[in-house]
C-alpha cells in the first residue's frame, strides 16, 4: 500500500474514513496515463475515450517546509493522517547526528509545524507511519536492535516511547501497513517463510501494545506488499501474490522488453477480525495471469474499492492500465478498467475525503500527474485531467474543502525535493 519518496504503500497513499495504509515493495513502486482506446476485453471499460478533461485542481496557497534550508535532499515523506488539530506526516529528515525518522504535526491552518523524533534511520528504512489509537498519537517505524523489527512508538512532544516490537526478516521488502478503528488497529507486513516464499503476517495494536502475530496468506503462496483497511468487526487485508511465468516452449525464444515482468502477479484479499484471525477463505481479486505491480484501496459504503496497476501491455509502448475491483462482503465484482493504457511508473493513490468525495491520482507516460474523480458506481464514466498544480508531487490524502460551499476536495500533496515548500494544499473541483 506504500513514497513514496515512493512507497507500497504513492500511496500510495491511503486515507479512508480515518484509516491509513502503506505500500508495496519498492520493486513494485510505479505511476500512470491513458492515451489510446482500450483493447477488446470482457471487463467493463469506463475510460476508453481518448479525451482529457480540463484541469480540475488549483493550488490554495497553503505550504509548509519540513526540511531545514539546504537539507531538502535528505528529506523523505511517507504517509499522512488527519488529526483533530490538522495533519500528521511520517518523514525522514536530516539532523545534527544523522538522518532520523520523525512525525511532523502540521496545524490545520498550515501556520505551525512540530516534530517528534522517533528513531535513528539505518540505510533505506522508510519513513515512520503515524497513527491514532483513541486520542493518543503513535508511530510505527523500523529499528535495528540488532535485528530489524517493526516497533510501535508512542509519539510524545519532541520524543518517543517504545511500546512493542514485531520481528521482521532481513529480506529486501520493507513493506508494512496499518489501519485503525477508534482505539485499536491492525499492523500487516510481509516476511519470508522457509524457502524464501513471502507470507503476510498481521498483529492487532492498542495503546498498551500489540497482540499475537498471525500469518493470513495461503500456505505456500508467495505473498507481498500488504495493505489494510477497516471493516465492521475487523479489517480487510489485501496483497500481491506471485508465481513464476512458465519457461518458453522448446524451440521458442522469449522476446524480452526492458522492465518485463518475470512473474505473474495478482491481488488477493482476506477479511480478519479485530485480533487478526482470518474470516473465511482468501479471495482472488484479479486473474492469476496478470501483472499487478502496485495497488491502493479505499473504504466504500458496503466494502472496499481496490485500484490496481497492471502492466501487462497489449502492445509495446502502451503502458500499464488501472483497474477497479469493488468488494462487497465475501463477493467481488469483476475488474473494471478505469484507465485503459498509458499509465506510467509508480503507485496509484486513491483518497477519500470525509463526506464521500473520492479521487484517484496517477502519473502518465509523459510523467504528468493526472486525477480522476471517483463515482460511487464503478461503471460511471470519468475522464482524467492533467494537473500542473500536482506536477512532481504525490497525493497524501483528501480532506473536505476549506470553503464548504465548493464541491470538491482539498488534497494534501508532498513535494519532497522542493527547497521552500514540501507540503502544499490543492483544491480539486468535480
Amino acid at each position: 500500500m506504500t513514497v513514496r519518496t515512493e512507497h507500497v504503500a504513492l500511496a500510495s497513499a491511503l486515507i479512508a474514513s480515518g484509516s491509513w495504509g502503506v505500500g508495496c515493495r519498492s520493486k513494485s513502486t510505479e505511476p500512470s496515463v491513458e492515451l489510446k482506446d482500450a483493447q477488446p476485453t470482457s471487463r467493463q471499460d469506463v475510460d476508453a475515450a481518448p479525451q482529457i478533461a480540463p484541469s480540475r485542481c488549483v493550488a490554495e496557497g497553503d505550504t509548509v517546509a519540513l526540511a531545514e534550508p539546504g537539507r531538502s535532499g535528505e528529506l523523505s515523506i511517507g504517509e499522512a493522517i488527519a488529526t483533530p488539530g490538522g495533519f500528521a506526516l511520517g518523514i525522514v529528515r536530516g539532523a545534527a547526528k544523522g538522518r532520523v525518522a520523525s512525525v511532523a504535526s502540521v496545524s490545520a491552518d498550515f501556520k505551525s509545524v512540530s516534530f517528534a523524533d522517533i528513531v535513528a534511520v539505518r540505510g533505506d528504512d522508510p519513513p515512520p507511519r503515524p497513527l491514532l489509537l483513541g486520542a493518543q498519537a503513535f508511530a510505527l517505524a523500523y529499528e535495528h536492535t540488532p535485528k530489524r523489527q517493526i516497533t510501535l512508538f508512542r509519539a510524545l512532544a519532541g520524543k518517543s516511547e517504545t511500546i512493542q516490537s514485531f520481528a521482521d526478516a532481513t529480506d529486501d521488502s520493507q513493506a508494512f501497513d496499518v489501519a485503525t478503528n477508534n482505539d485499536t488497529g491492525l499492523l500487516a507486513w510481509d516476511d519470508d517463510a522457509p524457502g524464501g516464499v513471502g507470507v503476510v503476517k498481521v498483529a492487532p495494536l492498542s495503546a498498551s501494545g500489540g497482540g499475537a502475530v498471525t500469518a493470513i496468506s495461503k500456505e505456500g503462496s508467495d505473498a507481498e506488499g500488504p495493505r489494510v483497511a477497516p471493516r465492521p468487526g475487523g479489517y480487510w487485508v489485501a496483497w500481491i501474490a506471485r508465481r513464476a511465468e512458465p519457461l518458453p516452449e522448446a524451440g521458442r525464444e522469449r522476446i524480452e522488453r526492458a522492465g518485463e515482468n518475470r512473474a505473474y502477479e495478482w491481488l488477493e484479499l482476506a477479511a480478519v477480525d479485530t485480533t487478526g484471525k482470518r474470516i473465511g477463505d482468501v479471495q482472488r481479486l484479479t486473474p492469476q495471469s496478470g501483472h499487478v505491480t502496485s495497488f491502493d484501496l479505499i473504504v466504500s459504503a458496503d466494502g472496499i474499492d481496490v485500484f490496481a496497476r497492471d502492466e501487462g501491455e497489449a502492445k509495446e509502448g502502451d503502458g500499464a492500465r488501472l483497474e477497479r475491483i469493488s468488494v462487497h462482503g465475501d463477493k467481488s465484482d469483476p475488474p473494471a478498467v478505469v484507465v485503459s493504457n498509458g499509465v506510467g511508473t509508480g503507485m496509484p493513490a486513491a483518497s477519500l475525503a470525509n463526506g464521500g468525495s473520492a479521487w484517484l491520482a496517477y502519473v502518465d507516460l509523459a510523467d504528468h500527474t493526472r486525477v480522476i474523480p471517483l463515482q460511487a458506481a464503478p461503471g460511471s464514466p470519468s475522464l482524467s485531467s492533467v494537473e500542473p498544480a500536482l506536477e512532481g508531487g504525490r497525493v497524501l490524502l483528501a480532506t473536505p474543502p476549506k470553503d464548504t460551499h465548493r464541491e470538491g476536495s482539498s488534497l494534501l500533496v508532498a513535494l519532497p525535493t522542493d527547497e521552500k515548500r514540501q507540503i502544499v494544499r490543492v483544491f480539486c473541483g468535480r
